[in-house]
């Protein structure tokens, strides 16, 4: 956990994003095919999307202060409350209230028992559903003015 606490404590980034190696030879051995593209092509999206570098969407390890959080969940409306990890609110939020998003390393361990939560047949179409939801908040918003400025970041 300090490597995710160490950009917010810095000022690096005030929201940090976990990243594993999912679409290199040391991404777990349990992903198939279609969960790696699916990664990839995300991946791709939301970099365009959210206009910072972002290698993973469904990595389940973020950061960020309390209040950031509160203030993140307090927007989770604008996105609509469809979200069934959590996953996309989140980076959505971090987005739109305009805030550095930081990735930091994580390793994954070969799952041991049960099996993942997400069916790309079933969560690939509702990613595309918040891709478009994404754009029309995001890039749209951004286009027509709408949406809040980045806050210039105070170095101490």
């Amino acid at each position: 956990m300090p490597r995710f606490l160490y950009p917010l404590a810095t000022g690096k980034g005030r929201f940090v994003n976990g990243d594993p190696p999912r679409l290199s030879d040391g991404r777990a051995r349990d992903e198939n095919s279609s969960t790696t593209l699916a990664t990839g092509s995300s991946a791709s999206c939301f970099t365009w999307l959210l206009e910072q570098p972002i290698r993973d969407t469904l990595c389940g390890t973020r950061s960020s202060s309390s209040p950031t959080t509160k203030k993140i969940k307090a927007g989770r409306k604008h996105f609509g409350e469809f979200d069934p990890f959590g996953d996309f609110d989140l980076l959505f939020g971090a987005a739109r209230l305009r805030l550095p998003i930081v990735e930091v390393p994580v390793r994954y361990k070969r799952r041991l028992a049960g099996v993942s939560k997400v069916r790309v047949s079933q969560h690939g179409w509702l990613l595309v559903g918040m891709s478009m939801i994404a754009f029309r908040r995001l890039k749209l918003a951004k286009w027509t003015g709408k949406l809040p400025r980045r806050k210039a970041q105070s170095h101490h």
